[in-house]
């Protein structure tokens, strides 16, 4: 009978222990982001604040992640392109064309890539098309001395720059690009180019004396400088004006800083700022001189998110996208600037992570939902969450009434319709 008993109670704890690893297991995320179930999306911000609690009141309405219509009943997930992109650019036919990571360039319909230029390049440091998707700019090679060439898609050929061009980037409204050239004596020469001309004579903007930065050309007559993010090193965003030749702090001396900003008249940006714990960090909503107006109750990097106008008209309730744009027609009530971001779904397991390095450096991925933030009252409609997909949002872009991303588990395009 003893042993009877015995035996019973080794069976209970084998169940009990079963048990309780299935229990832990369902409890933890996967760090990978493979599962990224876990955590949840808080409706305060760091101070314990609700989201609606701005110093400024600029996002007076808002509930941190469920407020507004949820369209993720229905996921509207395409894949644009089976093949890897390194960026992309959509055209008002819905025709998309991306630069591969090895240089070659494709036009893409129904998920084939007709090649157009099978010219491959190696060692890739950045690849961006201009305003209008008629030509693509390359940097490539030695970082300290690197190549630069742009393709034309219309006579499909290459056009060599000049050697040594850095962070070349292009003008949101023209084929200038903006660059910086290395001197001997430590300082760095801002130029500028016209990639329309045949002779492409540079144009001397300002010589400074900084290093290691890089630009991204916001608006007309506004270009940025900033450090590249490390929570390791303290970073500044410095705006300069192309009419004014003035330098102006935006963000100064914060570790870990990076940033997205809107291509409208009112410029308003989103701030990541690492914490000094070197794990996890804040994301703050600014003002185009980078005056905090909110700081939201969700954690995600500013690579993940873009601004863009969103219009609904009032005789047909249908979504107009102005890409970049001032919103003027009366007709279009209501109306607001947007923020479409992709926010990471197991939010514990992103805010113990050192960012923004551990994800710049490919040792964390993510699996996030995307939302569409309204930044007037701080509204949230939810435009994808199914959790049978794992995409690691990037490179988000708007083209017509579409959002679209590169998704970073498998480097293909994919699309998502954002009409109600």
């Amino acid at each position: 009978m003893k042993r009877v008993l015995v035996y019973l109670l080794v069976v209970v704890i084998i169940i009990g222990a079963i048990g309780a690893v299935i229990y832990f297991l369902t409890r933890t995320g996967n760090l990978s982001g493979n599962q990224g179930q876990t955590g949840s999306l808080p409706s305060t911000n760091g101070n314990g604040e609700a989201f609606n609690q701005g110093a400024n009141g600029s996002l007076p309405n808002g509930d941190a992640l469920n407020n507004g219509s949820s369209s993720a009943t229905a996921p509207r997930l395409t894949t644009v392109s089976n093949e890897p992109a390194l960026d992309y650019f959509v055209d008002n036919n819905g025709g998309a064309t991306i630069i591969e990571p090895d240089g070659e360039v494709a036009n893409v319909s129904n998920v084939n890539a007709d090649i157009i230029s099978n010219l491959e390049i190696q060692n890739i440091i950045s690849a961006g098309f201009s305003y209008d998707g008629a030509k693509i700019l390359v940097n490539f090679g030695d970082p300290n001395s690197p190549q630069t060439s742009v393709f034309d898609l219309e006579t499909k050929a290459w056009t060599p720059l000049p050697v040594g061009m850095v962070s070349p980037r292009w003008s949101p409204t023209d084929y200038r690009i903006v660059y910086l050239r290395n001197n001997p004596n430590g300082t760095e020469t801002l130029t500028t180019l016209d990639a329309s001309k045949i002779k492409n004579n540079s144009v001397v903007i300002i010589t400074l004396h900084i290093q290691d930065v890089s630009l991204f050309w916001s608006s007309q007559n506004k270009i940025l400088f900033y450090d590249n993010p490390s929570i390791y090193a303290a970073g500044s965003v410095w705006a300069f004006d192309l009419q004014k030749k003035s330098l102006t702090p935006i963000v100064v001396e914060q570790r870990g800083t990076e940033t997205a900003w809107s291509n409208t008249p009112t410029t308003m940006g989103i701030v990541f700022v690492g914490n000094t714990s070197q794990y996890g960090g804040r994301l703050q909503f600014v003002d185009g001189a980078g005056n905090p107006i909110e700081q939201f109750g969700f954690l995600t990097l500013p690579s993940k998110c873009v601004f863009n106008p969103f219009i609904i008209t009032e005789t047909t309730s249908s979504i107009v996208q102005a890409p970049t744009t001032a919103i003027t027609s009366s007709t279009a009530n209501p109306s607001y600037l947007a923020l479409y971001c992709g926010i990471p779904r197991d939010q514990d397991m992103f805010s113990s992570s050192k960012l923004p390095d551990d994800y710049e450096q490919m040792a964390l991925f993510t699996s996030d939902n995307i939302y569409r933030i309204n930044t007037s009252n701080g509204n949230m409609d939810i435009l994808f969450d199914d959790q049978n997909k794992n995409m690691d949002v990037s490179h988000i872009k708007i083209f017509n009434n579409s959002l679209f991303f590169i998704n970073r588990y498998d480097q293909k395009l994919y699309s998502l319709s954002i009409a109600r």
